[in-house]
């Protein structure tokens, strides 16, 4: 498929969002996105204010020039895929659930089932991975109630 097209495609779908819903969204990026991701955003929201624009681009560079340690590498895998499984969560809950409660319901068990494959890729984020799941046994059991 054509990258214009795809683009069209999903501008044409982001249309027909409400505000108030992609704000919610482009806010929820804030929220365990990568750093560079996160920035980006945080970037966005302040359009209209250049200062703060310069000292979020700032950062940026000054973290670019640093660099990491190979700790901050491993420790920084780690939490990407807690942030991963995280935004996974995340697309069953706000948008499969409200429209599909048995879809949901099977797609949150299967995201249960990969729980101990996905904590042991988490061995330095292992609270974060058990409060993820520990999110996952609610919904399930809440769509269990419905």
């Amino acid at each position: 498929m054509d990258i214009e097209e795809e683009f069209t495609g999903a501008l044409a779908a982001l249309q027909r969002r409400s505000r108030e819903e992609l704000a919610a969204f482009i806010v929820s990026l804030l929220c365990g996105a990568p750093p560079g991701v996160r920035s980006y955003v945080e970037a966005f929201i302040a359009a209209a204010e250049p200062a703060k624009i310069a000292t979020i681009v700032r950062r940026q560079i000054g973290a670019l020039r640093m660099g990491e340690r190979e700790y901050d590498v491993r420790h920084r895998r780690s939490a990407e895929i807690l942030a991963r499984a995280g935004y996974t969560l995340g697309i069953i809950e706000r948008v499969v659930l409200p429209s599909d409660v048995a879809l949901a319901r099977k797609l949150l068990t299967e995201l249960l089932d990969a729980e101990q494959q996905i904590a042991e890729q988490c061995y330095e984020e292992d609270f974060g991975a058990e409060e993820l799941f520990t999110r996952v046994r609610s919904l399930v059991s809440a769509t269990t109630e419905r």
